[in-house]
């Protein structure tokens, strides 16, 4: 029979190790509150628009209606004629007309939704980052411009009641469209290190996928998600080093959209009249998901994408 001595040692070893439980237990509880409460510091609910340039607003507007079955919900004077074609009522495809030849890029903003933009504001201030003082843009919303990595320029915007998006609610949102929602926006990278900074260590951004373009090639996409969205997220297209043609940055400045089932997305987009559809095959990505890709009148590229793995 154990002694009294004994039996008081083992007493004091399991509280002792109750308490050694507890204390990791309050670490991790507050560590696990505190990465919450950093991410939540920025409500960002996700891309509102991406805005390409066009050379020809009338058939640009078109070819997007026709073949997509997106239809154009306003139009505003903004840096030119631009026309916001509906995905959602949240999410748009801002096509801008351009002056001359559109650049290489074709891109002109990604626009980020936010709940309060004047907080926003603050910290990214906070955080080391010069974005604009808050205005209202020509479509109505809220917003503050930033010159993001690799010279990208991203808006932050926030709906209010006079917003076109708000204002335009439950409206144009065409019965062919072949998508209802605009899954990520790529671009290029030149300097991962500084995009990283932005996007991961002063955003929250999450990494979920990266892949090269060969099986033992160097990393040529990486994917950061939005902390507390509705899981949209932008895509990296590493390209440091590199000097990509017209054709090239066509393909990568891009918008990715959402298909339930690619077979039915081609089909629809047969039946919308896709010129020369033999050339739209499906395809599995590298990302082992299956995929279409067309390219608008400016080159611009648009892929649709199912989120289960092809295999």
């Amino acid at each position: 029979m154990p002694s009294i001595q004994s039996k008081l040692l083992l007493n004091k070893n399991r509280q002792y190790k109750a308490f050694i439980q507890f204390s990791v237990f309050l670490i991790v509880l507050m560590s696990t509150f505190s990465r919450a409460n950093e991410t939540s510091t920025y409500p960002i609910v996700g891309i509102a628009h991406v805005a390409f340039q066009v050379s020809n607003m009338k058939q640009s507007v078109q070819q997007y209606q026709d073949n997509y079955g997106f239809v154009s919900a306003f139009s505003v004077r903004d840096n030119g004629d631009s026309h916001y074609l509906k995905i959602s009522d949240d999410q748009f495809i801002k096509l801008v007309q351009s002056t001359g030849q559109t650049d290489d890029n074709r891109l002109i903003e990604i626009a980020f939704q936010v709940t309060d933009l004047k907080s926003f504001v603050a910290l990214l201030k906070s955080k080391g980052y010069a974005p604009s003082n808050i205005y209202t843009a020509a479509d109505g919303t809220l917003a503050s411009a930033l010159i993001g990595p690799s010279q990208h320029k991203l808006l932050f915007i926030e709906y209010t009641q006079d917003s076109m998006q708000t204002k335009t609610q439950g409206k144009f949102l065409g019965k062919q469209r072949l998508a209802d929602r605009l899954l990520h926006v790529g671009f290029t990278v030149t300097d991962e290190a500084e995009a990283n900074a932005f996007y991961q260590q002063a955003l929250g951004f999450e990494e979920i996928w990266r892949a090269s373009r060969t099986d033992d090639g160097p990393d040529a996409w990486v994917n950061m998600r939005i902390p507390q969205s509705r899981g949209d997220y932008v895509e990296y297209v590493l390209v440091e080093g590199m000097q990509p043609t017209r054709n090239q940055l066509g393909s990568m400045n891009h918008i990715c959209l959402l298909s339930h089932d690619i077979k039915k997305t081609r089909q629809q987009l047969t039946k919308n009249g896709l010129d020369d559809p033999s050339r739209h095959q499906p395809m599995v990505g590298r990302s082992n998901r299956w995929i279409i890709n067309i390219h608008d009148l400016d080159g611009t590229r648009t892929e649709f994408m199912e989120t289960k793995p092809a295999y």
